[in-house]
């Protein structure tokens, strides 16, 4: 696997306000292409979560919506959404910000988010 450095723009924020949902920022999803479905895989053991390119229909894969008033995109999944923050011991009253990196895997592009090295955010913010 080539690792590439940390880059600011590649974030996403977990959050359990109104519908539990993942915030993917502009700048992780035009790292990967502006596509509209993605898949997430998580590492359970190293607290870990890739997020790829999916197509509509494929397996596991979430379709992202626009939110205008927040700037990013989001996915809506109150299972997925939970079984991060009990896998993550998080706080159900706040949100969390993730920076990630690019990563290769044979002629795949990933995005790696460290669950471990996550922000507590406000959940106005």
């Amino acid at each position: 696997m080539n690792e590439n450095n940390e880059d600011g723009r590649i974030s996403i924020t977990f959050t359990r306000k109104n519908k539990s949902s993942i915030c993917l920022h502009r700048g992780t999803v035009v790292e990967l292409g502006e596509e509209n479905s993605f898949q997430f895989l998580i590492n359970m053991w190293k607290h870990t979560l890739a997020l790829r390119v999916s197509h509509p229909g494929d397996k596991d894969a979430f379709d992202i919506v626009w939110d205008e008033e927040n700037s990013c995109y989001h996915v809506f999944s109150q299972a997925f959404v939970e079984r991060i923050y009990k896998l993550c011991v998080w706080d159900n009253s706040y949100s969390y910000r993730v920076g990630g990196k690019v990563m290769h895997y044979k002629n795949e592009k990933l995005l790696v988010f460290d669950l471990g090295d996550s922000n507590k955010i406000d959940r106005e913010e």
